[in-house]
């Protein structure tokens, strides 16, 4: 989900800002990772994702004036928690396995590409994007409970297809 205002500032150019959300996904392990959080009575860690971002898209093609090419780039804000059924399980066997106060992550944000605009104000779009909380090359620390856990670059990408009304202000 996204809102975005758009400008045009030429006849094949606009440009604007946009928020988005992206809902909770599963974060994948490898075996070593996995094998500390599973010792921590955690299956699983949900991701969600939360891009602020500044938008382009342009319209390459005179004789296709509707389709254009679209770029974001901005801040994600990555939320990371665990899923509930853990959460409860923790507490009955005696762990407390609870994310440390500051799960929020800050991050890059990007995301590319292609759309088309029909005369109805509908308009589809074909977009990959990607949040990652990678600063320097080094992955952010999380405790779970008073365990810090393995080091793990969190990331969140996605392809999505969307059908869309614009609403002309």
């Amino acid at each position: 989900m996204a809102l975005e205002y758009l400008y045009t500032t030429a006849s094949r150019l606009k440009w604007g800002i946009g928020i988005g959300y992206s809902l909770s996904r599963s974060v994948s392990f490898s075996n070593s990772e996995k094998q500390v959080f599973e010792d921590l009575g955690l299956d699983e860690i949900k991701v969600s994702a939360y891009p602020i971002y500044v938008t382009l898209q342009f319209y390459p093609i005179k004789n296709l004036e509707n389709l254009y090419l679209k770029g974001n780039l901005g801040l994600a804000i990555l939320h990371i928690k665990p899923s509930y059924d853990d959460i409860i399980n923790s507490f009955r066997s005696g762990q407390i396995a609870v994310l440390d106060n500051n799960n929020t992550y800050f991050g890059v944000y990007y995301g590319l590409g292609l759309g088309y605009d029909l005369p109805s104000g509908l308009f589809f779009e074909i977009l990959y994007d990607f949040s990652g909380n990678v600063s320097n090359g080094k992955p952010k620390e999380i405790y779970i409970g008073n365990t810090l856990a393995p080091e793990i670059n969190y990331t969140f990408s996605k392809l999505s297809l969307s059908v869309v009304y614009k609403f002309k202000l």
